[in-house]
């Protein structure tokens, strides 16, 4: 069983049922460490990145999206490819599920909040799913998540 499958419950059974287990994977726990949240400014936030991030960067740095929860979705997509992993269940707070859906990134819940970590819900989403929305909302973060630099 998978730590959401064990910790929460999921009342979407529909939705999951009939994905082969070998094309699933849990992607949980989206964590910026504290140390990284303490650089100047980043105290507080969700992502560890400060709203007003752009101001501290120049153009060139700003290009490279400095978001580290970002950077780690684009990894999980790489080696979710590179394994056949077309689904990912999720256990977030609903707070990153919002961050998430303003990049165009659809977690779809499956579950009641739980206690897990803190008052946390399951998701589930369709990779290629989660690349379509992120194409719609944001080209550049499509290029970066996707690793195609050319369309």
């Amino acid at each position: 069983m998978f730590p959401i499958e064990k910790y929460t419950h999921i009342d979407n059974i529909e939705l999951v049922k009939n994905i082969p287990r070998v094309n699933l994977a849990e992607a949980s726990r989206f964590c910026v460490s504290k140390d990284f949240k303490r650089r100047k400014n980043e105290a507080g936030t969700l992502t560890g990145v400060e709203p007003k991030w752009v101001d501290n960067f120049t153009e060139k740095e700003r290009r490279a999206f400095p978001h580290i929860t970002i950077g780690l979705l684009a990894c999980l997509i790489k080696i979710s490819s590179e394994n056949e992993i077309y689904y990912w269940y999720a256990v977030m707070k609903t707070s990153l599920a919002r961050f998430f859906l303003s990049l165009g990134m659809y977690f779809v819940p499956i579950g009641p909040i739980a206690d897990y970590h803190g008052k946390r819900r399951p998701y589930i989403i369709k990779i290629s799913e989660l690349l379509d929305g992120v194409f719609k909302k944001d080209l550049d973060y499509w290029k970066m998540m996707s690793n195609k630099n050319n369309t």
